[in-house]
């Protein structure tokens, strides 16, 4: 049986999750959002300094596979500088595999009917329009993208 983790990354012990939790763990599934350290603080309150640590720390492993999903939201997450950005950091973690996701507003309105602070995020889901150029947008930077270490594809549980 394989067990796989989707996760936003923060952990700010990655010591114990290492220990006590990465030992059952085949595949992570990091969320990824912004790379801009200033924007990702302004949009979603925290600072990304824990997230991309972990990344890098998960990408280290030698036993776990280390996958990245980028929500898609328009203008927000899917512009251009925000994927040339996030491109570089999952270059320079050796992260090869990324799906990314169309944006879910639930979370909007569910925000609300919680009684909590609404996200400053589009109430609506993207238009497939909107999805096919964000997708298309980070294909073609992608295209363009050198990673830093040059190594061969190879499937992180796979060593010489």
């Amino acid at each position: 049986m394989h067990v796989a983790l989707e996760t936003g990354g923060y952990f700010d012990d990655y010591e114990t999750f290492r220990d006590r939790v990465l030992p059952y763990i085949d595949l992570v599934d990091i969320s990824l959002k912004l790379a801009d350290p200033a924007a990702h603080r302004a949009v979603t309150g925290t600072s990304n300094q824990i997230f991309l640590a972990n990344l890098r720390r998960l990408a280290r492993e030698p036993r776990v596979r280390v996958e990245a999903s980028i929500p898609l939201v328009a203008g927000i997450t899917a512009t251009r500088d925000n994927f040339a950005g996030l491109i570089d950091i999952l270059h320079e973690a050796g992260i090869r595999t990324v799906r990314l996701l169309p944006y879910n507003p639930l979370g909007v309105h569910m925000a609300a009917s919680l009684g909590r602070p609404t996200p400053a995020a589009p109430g609506s889901f993207m238009t497939p329009a909107e999805h096919t150029a964000a997708c298309g947008m980070f294909a073609e930077l992608m295209a363009h993208a050198v990673p830093r270490d040059a190594q061969p594809d190879r499937p992180k549980g796979d060593r010489p």
